[in-house]
């Protein structure tokens, strides 16, 4: 979903719409599964080069060439 949306911010609610876990998913569990993510990609956190916690919203995939 990130790479298809690539550049633009995605909501937590919106990946939760958008993939197999429940409704009652919370926020953390999003997180924890961005977290694995990145680990698998080499992203680190505090400086991202592939992934970008939006504050309060969500997440954004972005590559630069």
């Amino acid at each position: 979903m990130l790479i298809n949306n690539l550049n633009k911010v995605i909501s937590r609610e919106d990946i939760v719409n958008q993939s197999s876990l429940k409704d009652d998913t919370k926020n953390r569990t999003i997180d924890m599964h961005i977290s694995n993510i990145r680990y698998k990609i080499n992203d680190n956190s505090k400086e991202p080069k592939y992934i970008k916690s939006i504050w309060g919203i969500g997440y954004k995939f972005f590559y630069d060439n």
